[in-house]
């Protein structure tokens, strides 16, 4: 009851304060006039104010900081008391008080705090060479052995978004329902072959089209572990301007699809688009279920600084968690993108070069203007071996010889060329890397949970470093920050507000429910598909076309 009243009387004191600041403040405003016509007398007047307002202000905040230290005195002498009484039980107020905003204590130690690395930074964007934004790597070739080789996992992927040029639906039409069609058709051609896929919105959409039979080869894609769905969102949501409450209505959305529709449960996580990394996304993840995470829109310098210490994979942790229980495994890419030149390593010529979606003819190029090459007997070795050099330089910024090599880029593989020039030409370098002993290597293609678990084999989880913070403000070079979407296209942010008030009150309609002739389940089914859908990092940002989000508004 007395931490109560204090409570009461802190907050009372800050709102006096603010009241009292307002009304100097709107006093003040008057004064111009008055010292127009006296101004020597009125001046110093206004300098009176002006201390006496400092004075108030300076014992308004010695008032707050008094309340402060009681009431954290009276929360610490309780536990004392409790913790010595015979009838003390598990839960009481007092213990409770120790999870609310009431409590002051400093935060946990983590090894990494996003906001002392800050002070830390120079944000200076050095030429590294090569690799524009880092350093020169370098490398020792007895780093491996055939009692410790280098692991890389070369992951296929496409990235699809619920809409940003184009619409949604526009998207499928055009590319994603090709990518899908032939991802079943492709990966049942090797079983080597894998491929992860993010967004269920899109499934959602296939699935409505295709015959049973192809229904039945995806859940066996799935169950043998060349296919796996990361994420399992709706969409790959934003994580600044998202509630969250629209990040769990969309991330409910698609597992509850991909379990009704094809028995399966995500178990990593995948964000290599939105505008920077919350805290909060990693702590809603992890209370879902999900073990691992791998990010990519983080600020360079701050990219540069992990990676010197060998940081970059680390378990995120709250800052407000003392236990560690909300630690996920987190991987962050190093390089610029999650395209194939900025994946294999810090040298995107050389990486630009094995994408085989740039060959020639294929109607894309590297803009570095060395073009790939078609693999064969008689240069494999020379390739193998310069790809294996990018490999290597990129695991001197893990303390982990796994190298997680994504394949990929937006709306990849939505031609079967494609999928044969890619798996095709990496499938003999992998033949020739892992018949020759000498290089001390095992390369293949794989999805996040083959590379994670490779990681979880050589290095337990709690060996890792730890990390708390946020990764916010996102710049991609130079002085490039993406923090217009915080406030763009307002007028589509309170819409989705909006929708999100109605939504969220529909348990008072739960007996409603029970009448489906009443029409509102599929009303609230659509609300929720379409409020998810908006959540997507080009949609409730304001980042996509106009007409597309003119769409989103529509829905």
């Amino acid at each position: 009851m007395r931490v109560r009243r204090l409570s009461a009387i802190l907050g009372a004191s800050l709102i006096l304060g603010g009241c009292f600041m307002l009304y100097l403040i709107m006093d003040l405003t008057f004064l111009p006039q008055e010292i127009h016509s006296e101004s020597h007398n009125k001046w110093a007047q206004l300098e009176d104010r002006l201390n006496q307002l400092e004075d108030d202000l300076r014992r308004h905040h010695d008032t707050v900081g008094q309340l402060k230290h009681s009431i954290k005195d009276m929360v610490g002498e309780g536990l004392r008391q409790e913790s010595l009484s015979p009838n003390r039980t598990t839960s009481s107020p007092r213990m409770d008080l120790l999870s609310c905003g009431l409590q002051v204590s400093t935060p946990p130690h983590t090894d990494v705090q996003l906001l002392e690395l800050y002070k830390q930074l120079k944000f200076d964007n050095l030429d590294g060479g090569a690799w524009k934004q880092g350093w020169n790597i370098e490398y020792s070739q007895h780093s491996w052995n055939p009692h410790k080789k280098l692991k890389v996992f070369v992951v296929p992927h496409s990235h699809n978004d619920p809409g940003w040029i184009k619409t949604y639906e526009d998207y499928y039409h055009s590319q994603t329902r090709n990518i899908l069609n032939n991802m079943i058709k492709k990966l049942r051609e090797d079983d080597r072959r894998k491929f992860i896929w993010a967004e269920t919105s899109y499934l959602a959409l296939w699935w409505d089209e295709i015959s049973q039979e192809e229904k039945a080869q995806a859940k066996q894609l799935l169950a043998n572990g060349q296919l796996e769905v990361v994420m399992g969102g709706w969409v790959m949501n934003d994580e600044a301007n998202t509630d969250y409450y629209s990040i769990l209505t969309q991330m409910i959305e698609g597992h509850q699809w991909l379990q009704n529709n094809m028995d399966y449960t995500p178990r990593s996580s995948w964000s290599i688009d939105p505008f920077g990394e919350s805290p909060s996304m990693a702590f809603l993840v992890k209370r879902m279920g999900l073990e691992n995470l791998v990010i990519q829109r983080v600020h360079y310098s701050v990219k540069k600084m992990l990676a010197r210490s060998k940081n970059l994979e680390f378990l995120w942790r709250q800052t407000w968690d003392g236990s560690g229980s909300t630690d996920l495994l987190t991987h962050m890419m190093p390089f610029y993108s999650y395209d194939v030149p900025h994946t294999c390593g810090p040298d995107p010529k050389v990486c630009c070069q094995f994408d085989f979606r740039r060959l020639p003819g294929y109607g894309m190029a590297c803009p570095w203007r060395t073009p790939p090459q078609v693999i064969t007997e008689h240069n494999v070795a020379h390739r193998a071996e310069m790809l294996l050099d990018q490999y290597r330089k990129k695991a001197q910024l893990y303390r982990t010889n796994v190298v997680l090599a994504p394949l990929g880029d937006d709306f990849r593989y939505d031609q079967a060329s494609e999928w044969d020039a890619q798996f095709n030409n990496y499938q003999r370098i992998f033949d020739y890397l892992n018949t020759n002993p000498t290089l001390n290597v095992e390369a293949q293609f794989g999805t996040l949970s083959d590379f994670f678990t490779a990681v979880r084999e050589e290095v337990s989880p709690e060996q890792f470093p730890t990390l708390s913070g946020d990764f916010f403000t996102y710049a991609d070079r130079d002085d490039h920050y993406w923090s217009g979407y915080y406030t763009s296209r307002p007028f589509y942010k309170r819409l989705d507000r909006v929708l999100m008030g109605y939504l969220s009150s529909r348990p008072s309609f739960a007996s409603w429910l029970l009448a489906p002739e009443t029409g509102l389940t599929k009303l609230l089914s659509d609300a929720r598909r379409s409020l998810s859908l908006f959540q997507h990092h080009d949609g409730v940002t304001g980042t996509a076309r106009d007409y597309v989000v003119e769409d989103y508004a529509k829905k």
